[in-house]
């Protein structure tokens, strides 16, 4: 079977693109934990047998080699994102749920494998991203952080929704978002957190990796600006990629039409949790314990 376009890839069934790709994407990402520097991605997955397997895919045909952390976190019993994750040759944990406890998890194996490689991108597992995006990430991040005396770098990159059933609302949305970005990045301001798209250099006495860890594992709605928080009191520079090269190609887990966007995007804590409880029944989960 032919490799598919990028968004061509969330086309194909989940289980045809593991049985046509398993060997290829094993023995790339493999090669890659061998070497001393690879570009390490952390993925947190609850849930996500429809498109792990396309992330994956994506992943390993980046222009330089992956390797990609996948830590399911709370899925359902019959899912397969595990499985598939393990047959695309992912280095794959399992945590109770939550994403932000995923990404902690995810953080200590990177450090725990390469402790000689600073920058670690956290993606998510409904991601496609382009060959050069995981690079571009990671290549800005290394110029943020020697920008900072070697002091650590957080660098965002951007996300474009693409659900292919809203496409009104994916350009509605993406062009916001995108636009927002923009003027931010234009007036030096603060970067804005979405997506997680985003790549982390670590300080030289991981302070970082503290503030991480302290940071509540159940959260689930705003994990990137936890992360952003932390990072500027661990001393980190914050900067945001602002090019083509920079977009990955995502769904959003909760909002499914304009109607929902348009309510979900006010809303309160507790409406927020009663999304996430609709999406993940199987779930037992509550919102942090701070209440936010």
């Amino acid at each position: 079977m032919k490799i598919p376009g990028l968004l061509g890839l969330r086309e194909v069934p989940a289980e045809v693109l593991v049985n046509n790709f398993e060997a290829r994407t094993t023995e790339l990402f493999e090669t890659a934990t061998r070497l001393e520097t690879p570009d390490v991605v952390v993925i947190p997955a609850c849930n996500e047998e429809q498109d792990i397997a396309a992330t994956l895919l994506s992943l390993s045909r980046s222009e330089r080699p992956v390797v990609p952390i996948v830590v399911e976190n709370g899925s359902r019993e019959k899912d397969r994102t595990y499985e598939y994750a393990c047959r695309m040759g992912a280095v794959v944990l399992q945590c109770a749920p939550a994403k932000m406890r995923a990404t902690q998890v995810g953080l200590a194996m990177s450090r725990e494998l390469f402790p000689a490689q600073p920058v670690i991108h956290f993606g998510d597992a409904d991601n496609l991203y382009p060959v050069a995006t995981v690079p571009a990430i990671s290549k800005a991040t290394q110029r943020t952080n020697e920008s900072n005396g070697g002091n650590g770098a957080l660098q965002f990159g951007l996300g474009v929704y693409d659900h292919g059933s809203s496409p009104v609302v994916d350009v509605m949305r993406s062009g916001r978002l995108i636009r927002k970005a923009v003027q931010r990045k234009i007036k030096g301001e603060t970067p804005m957190p979405y997506g997680f798209n985003y790549a982390l250099h670590v300080d030289s006495d991981e302070t970082i990796i503290d503030a991480m860890n302290a940071i509540d594992p159940l959260l689930f709605v705003r994990e990137e600006s936890e992360i952003c928080k932390a990072a500027l009191q661990s001393g980190l520079a914050i900067d945001q990629l602002v090019s083509l090269s920079a977009f990955v190609f995502t769904r959003s887990d909760l909002i499914k039409s304009r109607a929902e966007w348009n309510e979900f995007k006010g809303a309160s804590m507790d409406t927020k949790t009663k999304y996430y409880k609709r999406n993940y029944p199987d779930v037992d989960f509550l919102p942090n314990s701070e209440g936010r």
